[in-house]
């Protein structure tokens, strides 16, 4: 923005949070990959809040089960 010579405090707003929620759809689509790696970024507490553990979010075959969900919308 900088380089288009945009000087507008909102535009900056609505661009840090652009930036923000693609950053955080980024981490949700590589979680089934960070998954198989052994590599957990949702917090313990919500796992264990909704039922199930870190090796029960995702099977074998690749399928999220339904517990997955619960705990990327908390």
């Amino acid at each position: 923005m900088n380089l288009l010579n945009i000087n507008n405090q909102d535009a900056f707003i609505a661009a840090s949070h652009l930036g923000r929620g693609i950053g955080i759809v980024d981490i949700i689509k590589r979680m089934p990959s960070m998954i198989r790696l052994n590599y957990n970024m949702i917090p313990f507490s919500i796992i264990e809040k909704h039922g199930c553990s870190y090796i029960d979010l995702w099977d074998r075959h690749g399928n999220v089960k339904e517990e997955f969900y619960d705990c990327i919308l908390e």
